[in-house]
């Protein structure tokens, strides 16, 4: 299960079962369809990652997030930087270029393991 993906998956799916366990607590227990439902909430989510990763121009926050960790994992900073919003950056900043900021990122990023 180290693959990004599984984590996610495996991440959504533990939080959206904390989640209804906590709203379903004061009323009952969980029923099987309930958490079936959320399991399939949580695929579903998980296949919409999927789909905005492979299209950059489709992109959420968390699955920017995800596609520009992935490529920073292959040490691609061009396909990274497909995935940059660059549009609110200040000027000085986008002229930089978003490989740059992300290989500037990616130094940070290695700082933090």
């Amino acid at each position: 299960m180290s693959n990004p993906i599984s984590i996610l998956r495996f991440a959504l799916f533990s939080l959206l079962l904390v989640f209804a366990n906590t709203t379903l607590h004061a009323e009952t227990s969980a029923t099987v369809k309930q958490v079936v439902e959320l399991e399939n909430k949580a695929e579903e989510i998980s296949q919409q990652a999927d789909l905005e990763k492979k299209n950059p121009r489709r992109q959420h926050p968390l699955s920017s997030l995800i596609a520009i960790q992935d490529a920073m994992e292959e040490r691609d900073l061009k396909k990274a930087a497909q995935f940059m919003d660059m549009r609110y950056l200040p000027k000085h900043l986008q002229e930089e270029g978003a490989e740059e900021l992300l290989r500037k990122l990616g130094i940070i990023w290695r700082q933090q393991k």
